[in-house]
């Protein structure tokens, strides 16, 4: 072992760190060539005048010594109060190792002040950290961590306890480990969730694997679990099912939730889902799928259902609202159902705005037929196939009387033929008609006018009812 140096201080309260020579920091004063008090580093506590700090220098050249919270620095720095390093404290070696000898590391200085009774004097007891050279010169050099111990002013010396490089202990000379002296372990037993355990020979301890989970095995966990942290999954996920058949399977008759609450009726927020597509290129194209709270979602609508696009590289725009259900709150909101058949047929209330109701295309010749039709009331094939639960009576020539079987006398029509010469017009029971004594709220007359020969006309005619 190299020779270490004497680290030979004390702690607050010995003879060898009692700060005699501390001072408060001195008013403030105007900036001037004279100002402050020798051997201080000057503190700016203003736009124009300085105080002394804290930092003090006593001496100079290679005695210099700097103090901080002490004007009587011991060492090369003296800190007097606690010290926080944000970073590796470094404690390189004293030189460059050479073929004949390796180099210590500089020293990590402990002292312990204790009063002896038989020199009736105060004494440091000093511990010193090495890193110390193994192997210098060889093809696998190496260190270990030492202690070294002595009583000031005696130099420290090695006590035998040191760590390897692979982490493995020496223990100094005398310790007994296992034996039979106090403090010495004579037997082990298993503790929570291990098994094994003995009290002479070789002791083995083993995990109780019906209590601790095996990183390589299948393991069921009962109770509630917590993970802080992120979690990743190379497999599939099961809730609620043992045999998941997607990435996440939450087995059947199981439930999701999505809860988007900020605390307040007037904060923000909005949560959901992301299906995410390649676009040209590798660009994401990304479909939301968003709810929001009453305050709002940023753009998506209070408690709506809402379905919004963002497309590659934002054409023709970032966040692109596709589809929004909004919610029924009012008392007199009727939560109508809009329904999307198996055909691709769309269903809608029958009071409801914005979708097509009814449509037919009736042929009045050769005794007349309803061609092609779509009843929004009819679900699967009998919404389509003709005539679609309607009924016509030509009650002469461009005349028509069609029933829809449902009411349709406080929705929108719209009538057209096929000859653009003639004039069509469409009406219900409460306006005025032809054979308005024939009419019910169900059924609406189609008349077909010539204007050019002052007469009703045959013609084709398609109807649509919103």
């Amino acid at each position: 072992m190299l020779a270490a140096p004497l680290v030979n201080s004390a702690p607050a309260g010995s003879a060898a760190s009692t700060d005699v020579g501390s001072v408060s920091p001195s008013a403030a004063t105007d900036v001037t060539t004279t100002g402050g008090s020798a051997n201080f580093l000057p503190f700016f506590n203003g736009a124009s005048t300085i105080v002394d700090s804290v930092v003090q220098q006593t001496g100079s050249g290679s005695t210099a010594k700097i103090g901080i919270g002490t004007s009587t620095p011991a060492a090369t720095l003296d800190v007097k109060g606690s010290t926080t390093v944000r970073g590796l404290l470094n404690l390189p070696a004293t030189s460059t190792a050479t073929v004949s000898a390796g180099s210590n590391s500089n020293g990590l200085g402990l002292v312990a002040s204790t009063f002896n009774s038989g020199t009736r004097a105060a004494a440091n007891q000093v511990f010193h950290w090495f890193a110390e050279p193994v192997g210098n010169n060889t093809a696998s050099p190496s260190a270990t961590l030492n202690l070294l111990f002595a009583t000031a002013p005696n130099i420290p010396a090695e006590t035998g306890l040191r760590i390897a490089s692979n982490g493995r202990i020496t223990f100094a000379p005398g310790q007994t480990f296992p034996g039979t002296g106090p403090g010495t372990i004579t037997g082990v037993t298993a503790g929570t969730a291990l098994t094994g355990g003995g009290s002479s020979g070789s002791v083995t301890l083993n995990l109780d694997t019906t209590k601790v989970p095996q990183l390589n095995s299948a393991n069921a966990f009962v109770g509630n679990q917590g993970v802080v942290g992120n979690v990743t999954v190379s497999g599939m996920v099961g809730i609620g099912t043992t045999t998941p058949s997607q990435a996440l399977d939450l087995g059947n008759n199981n439930n999701m939730i999505i809860r988007v609450d900020p605390g307040s009726d007037t904060s923000e927020g909005d949560g959901g889902y992301a299906l995410v597509g390649r676009g040209a290129g590798g660009v994401a194209n990304t479909w939301w799928t968003f709810t929001a709270p009453v305050g709002g979602g940023f753009g998506v609508p209070a408690n709506s259902y809402s379905i919004w696009q963002y497309p590659p590289n934002a054409k023709p725009g970032c966040c692109l609202n596709r589809l929004t259900i909004l919610p029924a709150e009012a008392s007199t909101d009727t939560g109508g159902t809009v329904a999307i058949d198996q055909n691709g047929d769309i269903a809608q209330p029958r009071t409801a705005g914005g979708t097509v109701k009814a449509m037919l295309f009736f042929s009045p010749f050769n005794g007349g037929r309803i061609a092609f039709c779509f009843n929004s009331t009819l679900s699967g094939a009998a919404a389509t196939t003709p005539p679609c639960g309607f009924t016509f009576d030509m009650t002469g020539v461009g005349d028509y009387i069609f029933d829809l079987g449902f009411k349709i006398d406080d929705r929108f029509l719209s009538a057209t033929v096929q000859q653009s010469a003639l004039t069509v017009g469409a009406c219900t029971d409460v306006n005025s008609c032809n054979n308005i004594s024939a009419l019910t709220p169900n059924s609406t007359e189609v008349t077909v006018y010539a204007p050019v020969v002052n007469q009703y006309y045959d013609d084709k005619v398609n109807l649509i009812v919103y």
